[in-house]
């Protein structure tokens, strides 16, 4: 087994596995457990063929491929909107993480949100300050935080009584409902450059594998593990809550105080790994003073928040449909600017009709 492609398709699935599994045991209940089924196999589908697409980018460029850098060459026109657009991706991203916490916080004993959500903020906005290698070891407790939780979830909904799982009446609003949550929960963008250096660093230590299949595994994993987790989930707690966790209330005292315990260290390690990358971003790429650069990722998720980004569903939707599909529209576009003769250019027309349904759907909800 080479190892190098195991590190390349771990560093991918432990990108995309995040907050927005726990919106798909919501989702599945309101379409059904069939139509849920197709949505996420299709935006398996959608995935991975975007991270195949930004991987032949990143592959084209001989120096520096950040997203930003990538956009200055193929879409020069558009570039000096691509800054805000990242950050609001990664703001809104950071305030999802934040309204789960009342949630894990209210599983472990009686808190207001209010005071849940600034008691993580302040510890979150403590970790901030570590350099990216020094916090790089708390990201493993992390990943065996979601792992477990997906395990319990798992075996407690297998060996719970069959109940059956009563989706909503069938509505055409229904139909693009789940786009922004699996837009979120696939998304792994940022970590393909990261793949792309273990793949150059296999490669010259004579222990190549092929870059797609990486990728497709890396995308494979996380599609496997929500289909256990909504499995688990919605025969565990069929009635289940946007965020899932707020409907296993009925669970032993101890049991939730493990499993919240679980959710912060989780949701922590997203959170700071998102706010340290935010922080480099300000500083190394825009120049921006340390204690500035610090101000601004420490306070704007809490304003946010403070404004009324606060429901978990809503923020994952708008994060997941409107900005990622964004950023997927433009992956697209960069890829056809970069490859007009690609034998597979007619993929980008149905990519883009997904993402701009998902934009479209996501202005119209909003008002």
């Amino acid at each position: 087994m080479n190892i190098y492609l195991l590190r390349a398709v771990g560093v991918l699935a432990g990108t995309i596995i995040g907050a927005g599994m726990f919106s798909l045991p919501y989702v599945f209940r309101q379409v059904g457990m069939g139509v849920g089924i197709f949505y996420l196999v299709f935006f398996f589908a959608v995935y991975a063929v975007v991270h195949g697409m930004y991987a032949e980018l990143i592959c084209r460029e001989k120096g520096k491929h950040e997203f930003y850098a990538l956009a200055k060459k193929y879409l020069s026109f558009f570039a000096p909107a691509i800054v805000p657009l990242l950050f609001f991706e990664l703001f809104f991203t950071l305030v999802v993480y934040l309204t789960l916490a009342p949630t894990f916080f209210g599983m472990m004993g009686g808190v207001s949100s209010y005071v849940a959500v600034l008691f993580f903020w302040l510890l979150a906005s403590g970790f901030l300050f570590l350099r990216s290698s020094a916090f790089s070891w708390f990201e493993v407790f992390g990943v065996f935080g979601i792992l477990f939780v997906v395990a319990f979830v798992f075996f407690s909904g297998l060996y719970a009584p069959a109940r059956n799982i009563v989706s909503e009446p069938f509505s055409f609003p229904l139909l693009f409902l789940p786009l922004g949550p699996l837009l979120f929960a696939f998304a792994g963008r940022p970590a393909i450059s990261r793949v792309l250096d273990i793949y150059l660093k296999a490669t010259s230590l004579r222990r190549r594998f092929r870059l797609r299949s990486a990728l497709f595994l890396g995308t494979l994993i996380p599609a496997v593990l929500y289909v256990v987790f909504v499995f688990g989930m919605l025969r565990f707690s069929p009635d289940v809550t946007e965020d899932a966790f707020s409907s296993l209330h009925f669970l032993p005292p101890l049991t939730l105080w493990f499993l919240g315990l679980l959710g912060i260290i989780t949701i922590l390690t997203s959170y700071v790994a998102i706010g340290i990358n935010i922080r480099e971003i300000f500083s190394e790429d825009l120049r921006v003073p340390r204690f500035p650069s610090a101000f601004l990722v420490i306070g704007i998720p809490l304003f946010l928040y403070l404004v009324g980004f606060n429901a978990f569903f809503r923020v994952i939707s708008i994060t997941g449909g409107l900005f990622l599909a964004l950023e997927g529209s433009l992956i697209v576009f960069m890829w056809l600017r970069a490859f007009p003769r690609h034998a597979y250019r007619w993929a980008g027309i149905p990519l883009f009709l997904v993402f701009g349904a998902s934009f479209l759907y996501q202005i119209y909800s909003l008002f």
